[in-house]
């Protein structure tokens, strides 16, 4: 991997909502609206939803897949994905979380993109009402010209409960491109709403 000792560097702002309706026993429905605003929050990067179906197997393992619609100053972007969830009780009150998703994106002036991320989250769950965390996301992506890792992620933030089936996501994001000449380093604050229904 190379990490190059000048990038380009930006803040950037990620604001959404979580939206959450069991439909069938083990069978949920997700809808997760988005907005990016980059160039030091001065403009608009993107506006995305993700609408996707897990099925929770086991209290600790789920199976999930879902769409995405990207919309940025020029483009739309349709993207497919498909994850697994795995969920352990790490020690204590610390629970470790892995993320494995393997997605597609089609736009319409670009081959299209296929990805496999892997995220790990670590929370500490001994105040129900405010749960700390961190989280790491490497991104490698599939190439005609060769596969390589593209894009690397790390979170801190803090989960607060603000009422029945209503929480308040708050995190400090550091994301750097991997593998590029002249790399895009982005300093990002991101807050999310979510609600579950009954």
């Amino acid at each position: 991997t190379e990490w190059n000792p000048k990038p380009n560097n930006d803040f950037a702002t990620l604001t959404g909502a979580r939206f959450e309706k069991k439909l069938y026993k083990k069978i949920f429905l997700i809808v997760s609206p988005k907005i990016k605003l980059n160039e030091n929050s001065s403009n608009f990067k993107s506006v995305f939803t993700n609408v996707r179906l897990y099925y929770r197997y086991k209290r600790y393992l789920r199976f999930s897949a879902g769409y995405r619609l990207k919309r940025d100053i020029n483009l739309y972007y349709h993207k497919f994905f498909g994850q697994v969830i795995y969920k352990k009780k790490f020690f204590g009150d610390v629970y470790f979380t892995y993320r494995g998703r393997l997605e597609r994106e089609i736009s319409e002036r670009s081959f299209p993109d296929n990805i496999f991320r892997n995220k790990v989250v670590i929370n500490y769950r001994g105040n129900k009402k405010i749960i700390p965390f961190v989280a790491s996301e490497l991104f490698y992506k599939f190439h005609y010209k060769g596969n390589y890792f593209n894009k690397i992620r790390f979170d801190i933030g803090f989960v607060f409960d603000i009422g029945k089936r209503k929480e308040l996501k708050l995190f400090y994001r550091h994301q750097k491109e991997l593998n590029k000449k002249n790399p895009l380093q982005s300093n990002i604050i991101g807050i999310n709403y979510a609600y579950t229904f009954k």
